[in-house]
């Protein structure tokens, strides 16, 4: 059903994942009080332009708001904060390598990098989880799709700690994709098999509505005044749950070594 895959990696993604054992990144530890000496690299990206009744109407608005959040709210927590937002045809498969790769050269050990995909995704028996970039075909299935495998791969050769929020149906099935990846976490609105909620009266998908309320500081639970990672991830899970009646199961991945973060100043 699908094209071979012999042909399928690029020089991109060799680039990104081929690094012999003694080149893996140590990234640091990162904790409170840490966050001033660090930057964050935010890569948003989301695509509206789907041919006919696969067409989006909120991934476009949604990808922007989400850098332009993150830049808002972690300008005091980070030293330096940079995004980089790539909307429809600029975010076709090539693209979003690129994008890979300027997180790859930007983000070092001590820094943040957040990966935020709002588009189509699915699951394919024979390859697990993909990104549906712009421009993806059918009948180019294997050279204009991006792989969970390859998503993961990337983000975890990141020389920096990583969090990938991935706003695409069955977001749940990247839990599946090898390697693994001690220094990402990914935040998935939905399991393997669901689809990811958009609706009118939210003017946003339901993973960019909860995210952007708990980075803005809803997910401050404790009333200290930052919204820190393991907040963020505890609201999400409930948000989504709520709003979407039950509809929609976040999937978290959060690998147990991963250090505390602060991400953002509540309000």
């Amino acid at each position: 059903m699908r094209p071979n895959m012999h042909s399928f990696v690029t020089a991109v993604i060799a680039s990104l994942v081929a690094l012999p054992a003694w080149q893996q990144p140590a990234w640091a530890d990162y904790g409170p009080g840490k966050a001033e000496q660090a930057n964050l690299y935010v890569l948003a990206i989301g695509i509206n332009q789907y041919p006919g009744k696969e067409k989006l109407e909120e991934a476009v608005k949604d990808a922007k708001q989400i850098a332009e959040s993150f830049r808002a709210h972690a300008s005091g927590i980070f030293r330096h904060v940079e995004t980089k937002v790539l909307t429809d045809q600029q975010a076709n498969r090539e693209g979003i390598l690129q994008g890979l790769a300027w997180l790859r050269k930007s983000a070092q050990a001590r820094d943040l990098a957040v990966i935020y995909y709002s588009g189509h995704g699915g699951v394919d028996k024979k390859h697990g989880f993909f990104l549906w970039p712009y421009g993806g075909k059918d009948n180019h299935f294997a050279k204009t799709a991006l792989f969970g495998h390859e998503l993961k791969a990337a983000a975890g050769q990141l020389h920096s700690k990583c969090l990938v929020l991935l706003d695409a149906c069955e977001a749940g099935a990247i839990s599946k994709a090898q390697p693994e990846a001690r220094n990402v976490v990914f935040f998935c609105p939905c399991r393997g098999h669901e689809d990811d909620l958009e609706k009118k009266n939210w003017h946003h998908s339901l993973l960019a509505k909860v995210v952007l309320d708990g980075v803005a500081g809803k997910a401050d639970v404790n009333k200290d005044g930052t919204v820190t990672l393991e907040e963020l991830e505890h609201y999400v899970m409930k948000q989504v749950k709520e709003l979407s009646k039950d509809k929609q199961h976040p999937v978290i991945v959060h690998p147990r070594d991963f250090p505390t973060l602060q991400l953002a100043k509540a309000g």
